[in-house]
């Protein structure tokens, strides 16, 4: 139908290609077959330090673009599955410093706040509500993990004095569990760690491990200081033993 012939005019010759044209135009786009039944989509909450002002801005403005993170995940997922990709399980992260915290942390703390305590743990857990509703109902399985952060310790004079359970960023996930299980939604598997600085979840196949990353100490670098403690995991018997990838946040940045 669209072939050239020999001997043919100009004419006719530039009507097989805008026949052929017409033809591209008119066929349907198809998603490819689904790849795979086993691989993972990862959200990762981190840092957000709920109740942090400073150059301008503060908590309504980690609000925006917390929730513009999460629509262009939920997005994300949609363009994946598009092109195939099957996806059964969701994993949501919270990798510590989800709220800010007010006093403790550095000399002029109280003054580049804009909550108290109670509305950064109150606006912290609507965020991860927030995320936990956008995911749900997009995958067959969803876990919900958390890891403790330093903006969440109780501390006083600067040094931690209960103990690392007793963590804002682990409690705040605690609490929309049991708000969770009190609806009677089984539905979501929760990991919510007691006094572990770092939990490792099979994801796809894979073995990923998860800290903050305040715990990173020997090194001149961030990257050694992430490697030599990783080692010290692996060689000790840590929860990130097995882990083929380490996941980290508190630095701000990507390593």
């Amino acid at each position: 139908k669209f072939d050239v012939v020999a001997g043919e005019s100009v004419e006719v010759a530039q009507q097989h290609v805008d026949d052929l044209i017409a033809d591209i135009r008119a066929r349907k786009t198809k998603p490819g077959p689904m790849r795979g039944g086993n691989d993972a989509f990862l959200f990762l909450m981190s840092d957000t330090q709920v109740g942090k002002a400073e150059n301008g801005l503060g908590t309504e403005d980690t609000i925006a673009r917390y929730i513009d993170t999460v629509d262009q995940a939920v997005q994300r997922v949609k363009d994946l599955r598009a092109i195939g990709h099957k996806m059964p399980h969701g994993v949501i992260v919270g990798l510590g410093d989800i709220v800010e915290s007010c006093t403790n942390f550095y000399s002029n703390q109280i003054f580049t706040v804009d909550r108290n305590q109670r509305d950064q743990n109150k606006i912290a857990r609507e965020l991860i509500y927030y995320t936990i509703d956008a995911f749900l109902p997009l995958f067959d399985r969803l876990t919900v993990a958390s890891v403790a952060g330093n903006h969440g310790e109780n501390r006083n004079d600067g040094k931690m004095v209960t103990d690392e359970a007793d963590n804002a960023d682990i409690a705040c996930f605690e609490a929309v569990k049991e708000a969770y299980d009190r609806t009677n939604n089984y539905s979501i598997e929760w990991i919510i760690p007691q006094h572990e600085l770092s939990i490792a979840l099979q994801m796809g196949g894979v073995s990923v491990g998860f800290t903050h990353g305040h715990i990173f100490r020997k090194g001149s670098t961030i990257q050694q200081k992430a490697v030599e403690w990783f080692r010290g995991q692996v060689f000790g018997g840590g929860a990130v033993k097995d882990a083929k990838i380490l996941i980290s946040g508190h630095f701000h940045h990507f390593l």
